[in-house]
């Protein structure tokens, strides 16, 4: 959990009043807007589950139980494909990067820069942030709203440590510690509407987020706690369903939305009495909520009880406070980020991406659905029947070829007066799918997306540069996007990141992949010079950040103009340049100023020393190393295998 800075003990009174608080500001938020059937309502435009009409629930249950020669209507992919386009947009912007948000520092802190790098990258493997961020862009362009949480968190894990008395390892319990970054559901997301969404982290009073977990994931939550309150009665509450929302989208999904509950006592104690005096529930909705307020409005005895102070408390089921911490981040926000990939004022009134194309999915689905209902119309026409000559179970026979017989009052009667075929013209269905292409051209204009996005070919005689200057100007939407983005959530988040690590981090060694060595993190030396420092990400990369393009005009001007050059060590600039580029690694092959000197007074004496050969005269003896860099060239020897410690002579321990 977040480190907070004083223990807390819940009383009942203080439960209560935020229970009742909690009530009051739930209320509210949802009595104002209603989120979850408007995202109810994009998910189903986004999955194709809308139509729900007669022909295709029967023609589904047909192909279900083994007959597919029934026709379904069908609804045209275009809010689909057009969001999964924007996502993957956003996904190689900001998440392709490694790390994901990288530090850029001067030349003076470019080994702290590394230890900070070496920090995000840990933290972003182990916590999963592409798959969390992956999906916090698909909720933005599905609902044009969308949260993420980013905390310091701890975790319990595990480590192999050598034994000295099994072969095998043996386990140490370690306590990791992070910065995560969390995707939030947006159906049991709640958070303060009085102000814009992506001001909520720094002006809003509430926010907070609904989730469930069984008995067993709570008795962990609760254990990883550093202190507890009203534990008995927060586990025999009974599951809160008006908390947690499970949409209703996938019609044919292999899930149960009810809230069934299941019996632990009967389960732990074989069906006899309880005898612990809990009744458990089969699940909890455990509420995590943020406020800003004054302590001395819920009379808590605190220390400056009478400020403004953020608090987080974790209630059970909506009944039991267990968990009180004040909030002490140096960022002095909320965790929780809510962002608008598009903002144009209106706050929550603006339409989403999703909303934007489905008027478009609609229309192209309807004339598409009149041409198979043309197709209905030839495989099964409408006809009439006279039902003294024709049985209906012979007419409205399934089988194609079957055997009708017809009982007509005399030998010379007309069979056409028994069957009438109704005249079917099918002249318009034709320009249906001309029509269903018009209409997902527009939805391409009013989404700013287009075919080559989503890989599809696009025909035309345009040349490379052409063709790259016409796909950069159909990116600008996107690109409007991403600085939105880049504005509302990815600036305080780096921020937050940055400002965690500065506050919680402690001194330990962690791997980087990169330089391929374990790099010493110093706690002391990253809370000094760390507050100046840029975060970039792909939005803002390091090229930018550094000024890297001027930086090469200047390498380029030096190497070129020898009396510039003088006044410049080249290797370290280059060797900086490329390390704020994201090639790590390369000061390590740079030359000691020991190793330079020694090569420079081989190469005067091989010049001395062909001269003396020339002249029939004996050469000056070789220069050698110093000890200085005959200790260097030691240090960077790769260690022989069996190979002894200097100052050994062979012998074994025994004298052998």
């Amino acid at each position: 959990m977040a480190l907070g800075d004083i223990p807390f003990t819940v009383s009942k009174q203080l439960s209560e009043s935020v229970v009742a608080h909690f009530q009051e500001l739930r209320n509210s938020t949802y009595e104002r807007y209603d989120f979850r059937s408007y995202m109810e309502r994009m998910d189903i435009a986004y999955q194709r589950e809308l139509d729900l009409t007669d022909d295709t629930v029967k023609a589904k249950l047909a192909a279900a139980g083994g007959d597919v020669t029934k026709i379904q209507n069908m609804q045209i992919p275009i809010v689909k494909p057009q969001v999964e386009s924007a996502v993957t947009y956003l996904t190689s912007v900001f998440l392709t990067g490694y790390p994901i948000f990288g530090v850029v520092s001067g030349p003076d802190n470019a080994d702290i820069a590394t230890q900070y790098n070496t920090i995000m990258t840990e933290n972003s493997i182990r916590g999963g942030w592409v798959r969390h961020l992956h999906m916090f862009f698909r909720d933005g362009l599905k609902y044009n709203i969308h949260g993420v949480k980013v905390s310091w968190d701890k975790e319990k894990i595990y480590s192999p440590v050598a034994s000295a008395t099994s072969p095998n390892a043996e386990i140490e319990e370690l306590i990791w510690e992070g910065n995560t970054v969390q995707r939030l559901d947006m159906y049991n997301t709640f958070f303060d509407t009085r102000c814009a969404p992506a001001e909520v982290h720094k002006k809003g009073d509430f926010a907070g987020y609904n989730e469930v977990m069984t008995r067993v994931q709570l008795k962990e939550f609760v254990a990883g706690l550093e202190y507890k309150s009203n534990i008995a009665d927060a586990f025999g509450s009974s599951f809160a369903d008006e908390l947690y929302y499970i949409p209703q989208v996938n019609t044919s999904a292999p899930t149960n939305t009810s809230n069934s509950q299941f019996n632990w006592d009967t389960w732990l104690s074989g069906g006899r009495d309880n005898k612990r005096g809990v009744n458990y529930s089969g699940a909890y909705v455990i509420t995590h909520l943020y406020l800003r307020i004054v302590p001395a409005d819920f009379n808590m005895s605190v220390p400056a009880r009478g400020k403004v102070q953020i608090w987080y408390f974790i209630l059970v089921n909506g009944k039991h406070v267990i968990f009180a911490e004040r909030q002490t981040n140096l960022h002095k926000f909320f965790p929780i980020l809510i962002g608008q990939p598009t903002e144009d004022g209106l706050g929550l009134q603006t339409k989403s991406f999703t909303e934007d194309v489905i008027p478009y999915q609609q229309l192209a689905s309807g004339l598409w659905n009149s041409r198979l209902a043309a197709a209905r119309r030839r495989t099964s026409d409408r006809m009439l029947y006279n039902p003294k000559f024709i049985k209906k179970s012979d007419i409205n026979s399934p089988e194609p070829t079957a055997k009708i017989p017809v009982s007509l009052p005399s030998y010379n009667s007309d069979i056409r007066a028994a069957v009438y075929q109704i005249p079917f013209e099918d002249s318009a269905s034709a320009t249906f799918a001309q029509e269903v292409n018009a209409v997902m051209e527009f939805s391409f204009f009013a989404s700013g997306q287009n075919k080559v996005q989503q890989g599809q070919f696009q025909k035309g005689n345009k040349t490379q540069r052409e063709f790259d200057t016409v796909m950069g100007n159909a990116n600008g939407r996107n690109q409007a996007m991403a600085i939105y983005l880049e504005s509302q959530i990815f600036t305080p988040l780096k921020e937050m990141l940055k400002l965690n690590i500065i506050q919680y981090q402690q001194n330990k060694e962690i791997y980087n992949a990169v330089e391929d060595k374990s790099v010493k993190i110093d706690a002391a030396t990253i809370r000094q010079k760390a507050v100046g420092f840029k975060m970039s990400d792909g939005l803002l990369p390091a090229d930018k950040l550094i000024s890297a393009e001027e930086f090469n005009v200047a390498l380029q001007t030096v190497a070129a103009v020898p009396a510039i050059q003088q006044g410049y060590n080249m290797v370290p600039m280059f060797s900086y340049l490329m390390k704020m580029r994201g090639a790590e690694g390369l000061d390590k092959f740079e030359k000691s100023p020991a190793q330079m000197q020694y090569e420079q007074q081989l190469a005067s004496w091989q010049q001395v020393a062909v001269e003396a050969i020339k002249a029939g005269q004996q050469p000056p003896p070789q220069p050698q190393p110093s000890q200085q860099l005959q200790a260097e060239q030691a240090a960077k020897a790769p260690k022989q295998p069996g190979a002894l410690p200097a100052g050994t002579n062979g012998a074994t321990e025994t004298g052998v």
